[in-house]
């Protein structure tokens, strides 16, 4: 499996829409197929591989409100997210 962050431009009066999707690393890539994250808006975005089958997506500037789909599990992937504020001293 193969997780990939991507944005989208919506358009010129739509803002833009930040994705997550896990899929087979033997298939093509496929934008609108194993999505299992979206945000609207530019984020700074990193997913990492915790486990097997565990995978962790953080977006420190992410607002909830932004946030319109986010799945936790995915066949047999667990996704947890972290949406904790980076705090530099």
């Amino acid at each position: 499996m193969v997780a990939t962050f991507f944005e989208r431009n919506c358009g010129a009066t739509t803002d833009f829409a930040s994705t997550v999707n896990v899929q087979s690393a033997t298939e093509k890539f496929d934008g609108d197929e194993g999505r299992i994250f979206d945000a609207t808006g530019h984020y700074d975005i990193s997913i990492a591989w915790t486990g097997p089958r565990k995978l962790l997506i953080r977006c420190p500037a992410c607002r909830r409100e932004n946030v319109y789909y986010e799945v936790t599990v995915k066949g047999d992937i667990d996704i947890t997210y972290d949406f904790t504020p980076d705090f530099k001293p």
